[in-house]
C-alpha cells in the first residue's frame, strides 16, 4: 500500500497520511474521519485506529457532557473552568460546541469525574 493509494482511499492529503505514518503528529489531533476510513479499508472496528479520546469526541455530545460535569458538582461556568485550569473564554468555546475540547483538558476532566 503507498501513501498515494491510502490518500486516495481517505480522501486526504499524501502529507497527512505522511504524517500520520512517521509519527509527525500526535494521536489526539488526527482527523477522527480519515481513521475511520483507514479501518474501514483494513476491515477493523471503526475505532481500530482512534484512541478513546478521539471516540470521545466522535461519539459524545461534549457540550452536553460538560453541562453535565459541570452540573454535578454545582459549578458555575467560571468555577468548573477554573478547577480544570481552562481559560474561561476557552471553556465556554468547549461547552458551547464552538470549539474541539482539547486532549488535555478531556483528560483532567475525565481522570477527575473517575475517582
Amino acid at each position: 500500500m503507498t501513501i498515494n493509494a491510502m490518500a486516495e482511499i481517505c480522501d486526504c492529503s499524501r502529507d497527512l497520511i505522511f504524517s500520520y505514518m512517521h509519527g509527525h503528529c500526535t494521536e489526539e489531533n488526527m482527523n477522527i474521519q480519515v481513521l475511520k476510513k483507514m479501518a474501514n479499508y483494513f476491515g477493523k472496528e471503526k475505532y481500530y485506529f482512534c484512541n478513546e479520546y478521539l471516540e470521545f469526541i466522535d461519539c459524545e455530545d461534549v457540550s452536553t457532557f460538560l453541562k453535565r460535569m459541570r452540573k454535578k458538582y454545582g459549578l458555575n461556568q467560571r468555577q468548573f473552568a477554573k478547577m480544570y485550569g481552562i481559560p474561561i473564554a476557552s471553556y465556554k468555546g468547549y461547552e458551547s460546541g464552538r470549539n474541539r475540547l482539547p486532549f488535555e483538558y478531556w483528560k483532567r476532566i475525565i481522570t477527575h469525574s473517575e475517582v
